[in-house]
């Protein structure tokens, strides 16, 4: 039973009419996959006489208590298609959660080149793989082309229904309707975390049975405020165009780095946790300079792919002030003709994030 009632007597109330569950709306994806986990596990403790399910009830749940094996997932035959080595990486921690060891391709044609190799070799009439989770901002060819391309039946005829989820880090309205548009099956937000890839493992791949979602729990909250002071040059009118706001008497008081975000992403894995934060060092500064080399040449497309993966790398790394100023100067070098002072301001609010971000990430 749904039901928006709330009041001390609906559980006997719906005992007595025979339900064996019921939840408030709106539902919630974590309820409704544990409610349906109850029933079908076939675990030594569902024979005894189960309680009406309700809200409370599945809080009180534990995880043991319930069968949350990814002994099926490790059989799912997953492309993973992303061009940036620090979202592979965290890609494949999380898939390694689920004994998932995807296959790597950096662009769409060399997604079409591994299709199409992969359906010579094994001629049995099935897709390639089970699913593909597909970045769309890539070089030489991107999701939505490498998408439109396999529905096309350009990766051969087998391949034209193969499940492909999209991987974005824009959140701008439309972006989801543009990857469906494309021929995409689904759509996940960047950065992706082991909850929201389970629950697509679950809704996508075949599996025996339904488990519930098991995804550990962190310890508390760990986060690294700075004060961040704007450039001088990033005037309040620049603020308006591309929206950030500034009060210059009272500096806004913004996360640098939400460690315990990162750490919870990766499910607490220090090793995995330092090696992201290594390459994180490693990589952007070279961005940042080839973003620097972009601007010199007023190249507006180059600005706007660089900028677009320093927002991929500053969201894996639950960088929120770096990821705020990159996504303002990516959509703000997509406008036509974007002025070259308030793109040059922009950088320097993103120059002034990471050094302020690199010496609290030394610090870890």
């Amino acid at each position: 039973m749904m039901t928006s009632m709330a009041v001390p007597a609906d559980t006997n109330y719906f005992m007595k009419l025979g339900f064996s569950t019921y939840f408030f709306k709106p539902a919630i994806t974590r309820y409704l996959l544990k409610i349906l986990s109850l029933p079908l596990s076939d675990n030594d403790f569902l024979l005894q006489e189960l309680p009406l399910i309700t809200d409370h009830y599945l809080t009180e749940v534990k995880p043991e208590d319930m069968d949350i094996s990814n002994k099926n997932f490790n059989e799912c035959r997953l492309l993973l298609v992303e061009d940036n080595r620090i979202n592979q990486k965290v890609a494949r921690h999380i898939l390694a959660e689920f004994d998932i060891t995807p296959d790597i391709a950096v662009n769409g044609l060399e997604v079409l080149a591994l299709l199409k190799s992969k359906n010579r070799q094994t001629s049995t009439g099935k897709a390639s793989y089970d699913m593909i989770l597909m970045d769309c901002q890539m070089p030489e060819m991107d999701g939505y082309q490498a998408t439109q391309a396999i529905r096309n039946g350009e990766a051969g005829e087998d391949n034209k229904a193969i499940t492909i989820i999209a991987m974005t880090a824009n959140t701008m309205k439309g972006d989801k309707e543009k990857c469906l548009a494309s021929g995409m099956t689904d759509y996940l937000s960047k950065p992706i975390d082991p909850t929201s890839i389970k629950e697509k493992l679950f809704q996508y791949f075949a599996q025996s049975s339904v488990n519930e979602l098991g995804i550990n729990q962190a310890t508390p909250i760990l986060e690294t405020k700075t004060i961040i002071k704007v450039p001088q040059e990033v005037t309040a009118a620049v603020a308006a165009i591309v929206n950030i706001h500034i009060d210059d008497t009272k500096p806004e008081q913004l996360v640098i780095w939400q460690r315990y975000e990162f750490s919870k992403r990766l499910n607490n894995n220090e090793i995995i946790q330092q090696k992201l934060i290594e390459l994180f060092l490693e990589e952007t500064p070279k961005k940042l300079n080839e973003l620097a080399k972009s601007i010199e040449q007023g190249n507006n497309i180059l600005q706007h792919e660089i900028s677009h993966k320093i927002q991929g790398m500053s969201a894996n790394l639950s960088a929120h002030v770096l990821l705020q100023y990159a996504k303002d100067f990516n959509h703000y070098v997509k406008q036509p003709d974007p002025a070259q002072d308030i793109v040059e301001a922009l950088f320097q609010a993103m120059q002034l994030s990471y050094q302020l971000l690199e010496q609290e990430l030394k610090k870890h």
